[in-house]
């Protein structure tokens, strides 16, 4: 079918052309590597305030959930299916993040993000020792996809397990390889819903061997397929893990109003198709397939699950990385974007100039947060839930009020876990966001208080609602706005939200 790599050699000694000219880098950090922690690192350090999703407040109020009162079996934090028993797949992840949150703050999850982003993109590159920018290119067409899931959550670290394992799925059969695969399995199905892949990946890599290895590795191959396959119910959760599954890769709902289980489109994610276009070209002057068929059927599997979903984009962007440095050489002849520099010595230190700027950059979004008046809000918020009144949170700010304010548990009407979601709560929620009529404000009437924090979605409702006469109306930049209802007691004092501290470590 295609030839082994034991018949082909490693596949960087095979392409003669551009790997025999190069000139090994003596440098502590290769030239390419050294680019895309530059470039990692001033990305981080420009939007740093951007790896703090909704995602990562959801992480780290369940990992800080975790530490301290074990693990959560059902849902008793939102009015949406409240009670209902709920699979927190993810636990190990949440843990994780919190426990760098305890750490370091808002500075520790922003850098250890980062380094996590670095290791993706950088470890190809940094293992080419080359005097050369050339393997850069791949990376940075990789990051380009990849950068836009910056933010801190579970996935991150399985991104990590993913590049980990693919070339570890890649060497010749073995007992080491063989265990260091079901490690990596066991963390990863108690990290993220993705550990399926390393399984599926295993069983490819075994399908796209020639027949003779087949037959020989058939045992050991399917084996070791099937045990990190089993590792997915080796979790505390056991076979209820399943249950996540359905509720997110067989619900057709979340494909339809979440933008991230959406399918791909040219509007949404341009950079996806502008690389992907860039790939095939690669692809199609080197023709890697001749020589290794797994990666190219690994590539082409995950650009199809990236149309299919913009959430598995990363995937694509990780075996690019990969692989695109080696089917470049293949695809550009010697010497052509080779960008070759006579010293490497400058590469560690611009390396390090480019962490510090990050790590000011992970500073100054940290005060950001810190003077945001968050902590304001959310007591305000947890005043008025002490007092029963009815409380409506943005779902942008949902999971962040949650974990700042004990109050408010059991009192907002929804999180991001969306496998909890039924057709009538995601019906409703589009109404709230987009119908402006008497019917469709009306609803709005079943709170007491409403916090609607972005302004593009909710802009026409707040002006909407302010018309009717029934609402006092507060602004709290940058936080959105705040609406109480007029027949209730005022806040006072109010103006600007009231400092009560940080809420960031």
């Amino acid at each position: 079918m295609a030839a082994s790599r034991d018949e082909r050699g490693d596949v960087s000694d095979s392409n003669s052309g551009a790997r025999l000219e190069q000139e090994q880098g003596g440098g502590a950090l290769s030239v390419s590597g050294a680019l895309i922690l530059v470039v990692v690192g001033l990305t981080f350090g420009l939007r740093a305030d951007g790896v703090l999703s909704a995602d990562t407040w959801f992480n780290l109020r369940f990992g800080q959930r975790i530490v301290r009162d074990g693990l959560p079996r059902i849902n008793d934090d939102v009015l949406v299916s409240l009670g209902a028993r709920w699979v927190d797949l993810q636990w190990l992840g949440h843990a994780a993040w919190y426990l760098v949150w305890a750490a370091g703050g808002v500075v520790g999850v922003v850098l250890v993000r980062g380094l996590l982003m670095a290791y993706v993109l950088a470890a190809p590159c940094i293992a080419d020792r080359r005097k050369s920018l050339r393997p850069a290119l791949a990376a940075l067409l990789a990051g380009i996809i990849a950068m836009p899931f910056c933010a801190a959550r579970s996935q991150s670290f399985a991104e990590c397990l993913f590049a980990l394992s693919l070339p570890i799925i890649d060497q010749k059969p073995s007992r080491h390889r063989s265990l260091a695969l079901v490690v990596l399995s066991l963390v990863w199905a108690n990290m993220h819903g993705s550990a399926p892949l390393a399984a599926v990946l295993i069983g490819w890599r075994w399908l796209s061997r020639p027949a003779d290895d087949r037959r020989k590795s058939a045992v050991s191959e399917l084996t070791l397929a099937l045990l990190c396959a089993l590792a997915l119910i080796v979790t505390p959760y056991g076979a209820s893990v399943f249950s996540h599954y359905r509720g997110t890769l067989g619900n057709p709902l979340l494909r339809r109003f979440v933008v991230e289980w959406a399918a791909a489109s040219f509007r949404e994610t341009p950079q996806f198709f502008a690389v992907g276009a860039v790939t095939a070209l690669i692809v199609w002057r080197a023709k890697p397939w001749r020589k290794d068929v797994f990666a190219v059927g690994a590539l082409g599997a995950f650009v199809l699950l990236g149309l299919w979903s913009v959430r598995h984009q990363v995937w694509f962007a990780i075996v690019l990385a990969r692989y695109g440095i080696v089917w470049l050489d293949e695809a550009l002849p010697s010497g052509e974007l080779g960008f070759r520099v006579r010293s490497t010595r400058w590469a560690l230190p611009v390396a390090i100039g480019a962490a510090l700027f990050a790590l000011a950059g992970t500073v100054w979004a940290r005060t950001k947060l810190s003077r945001d008046g968050f902590s304001s809000v959310v007591t305000v918020l947890g005043d008025a839930a002490a007092r029963r009144e009815r409380v409506y949170v943005d779902l942008a700010q949902s999971d962040r009020a949650l974990m700042v304010e004990p109050r408010l548990r059991g009192k907002l009407p929804y999180d991001i876990r969306f496998e909890l979601w039924s057709s009538r709560d995601f019906n409703l929620q589009a109404v709230l966001e987009k119908d402006r009529s008497p019917s469709g404000l009306a609803r709005w009437e079943r709170w007491d208080v409403l916090w609607l924090e972005r302004p593009e979605e909710y802009g026409p409702v707040v002006r909407a609602l302010a018309r009717t006469g029934r609402w006092v109306i507060h602004d709290v930049p940058p936080l959105g706005k705040l609406l109480r209802r007029a027949n209730l007691p005022p806040i006072a004092p109010w103006g600007q939200p009231r400092s009560t501290g940080s809420s960031l470590p």
